[in-house]
């Protein structure tokens, strides 16, 4: 009897956690058409992608969330995923391979909502608890003491 965990691939080989979110990709077939291939989802943070206007919506400085630039993954090996333009990311450190000397951290689609949540959310939240009142403090501190 098998049950279906969305942590097991399907060769019933357990995957580690940041690799459970998958993309789906169309890629050329050798015989014509095209064939459907399943790849993880990552994303690097690029500090020189900035972008002030999305939507018709200008800004001042630029939109947090797209300075992450998505990692085309074309394969995966036992020890690395090899993606677009030759370059790498170790399964184990996963660090991106950009060149001999850079390393950056890659996110899977999860960790990049959640930086993005705490980069956006983080200030305006401080900027409330520091107005609140002794009341609103104390409940604050019990729900976060409670983790």
């Amino acid at each position: 009897r098998f049950t279906w965990n969305s942590t097991h691939h399907f060769a019933n080989r357990r995957i580690r956690d940041p690799y459970v979110r998958w993309c789906e990709r169309r890629t050329p077939s050798v015989s014509g058409g095209a064939v459907y291939s399943i790849m993880p989802c990552f994303y690097h943070f690029d500090v020189n992608n900035r972008i002030y206007e999305v939507d018709g919506v200008r800004q001042s400085s630029p939109y947090y969330e797209k300075h992450f630039t998505k990692i085309i993954v074309i394969e995966e090996t036992d020890k690395e995923f090899v993606c677009q333009y030759g370059r790498t990311i170790n399964k184990r450190s996963m660090l991106y391979k950009i060149d001999n000397s850079t390393r950056k951290k890659v996110f899977t689609e999860q960790e990049k909502e959640d930086d993005v949540y705490v980069n956006s959310k983080a200030h305006k939240l401080a900027e409330l608890v520091r107005k609140s009142d002794a009341n609103t403090l104390r409940e604050i501190e019990r729900l976060l003491s409670a983790k």
